[in-house]
């Protein structure tokens, strides 16, 4: 059995094809994901806090409120965002609990440590 590519000239096989849609899924995901980061590079509030001798701070707010951590001029990472923004929380001592008792997620600590350091400048 022979399929043409929708308006191509080229012969597909049934696999081929499989494997074209499959691309076609990954370059959907991959533009999506290039979306979401072009849509989080518009900074919103960054400042900064010096916490010891070798532990200078650099927090990011972007637009869609995705909070980014940079210590010492490096990028946290992902999965480590949380843990420096709690640090930085304990040291100028802000709530890392909601009214329910629950720890605050991610944004809100970091948008809480903005206020306060916007606050004190």
């Amino acid at each position: 059995m022979v399929y043409k590519r929708y308006g191509g000239s080229g012969k597909f096989t049934p696999q081929q094809l499989v494997i074209m849609d499959k691309q076609n899924k990954v370059n959907n995901i991959l533009r999506k994901e290039s979306e979401k980061i072009s849509e989080r590079k518009e900074v919103k509030n960054k400042v900064s806090i010096t916490i010891s001798d070798n532990k200078s701070y650099e927090i990011i707010q972007y637009t869609s409120h995705t909070v980014h951590v940079w210590l010492n001029g490096e990028y946290v990472g992902d999965r480590n965002n949380k843990k420096h923004l709690r640090e930085i929380a304990e040291y100028v001592n802000i709530n890392i609990f909601n009214g329910n008792g629950n720890q605050k997620n991610t944004r809100t600590i970091g948008d809480d440590i903005i206020k306060y350091l916007k606050a004190a400048e």
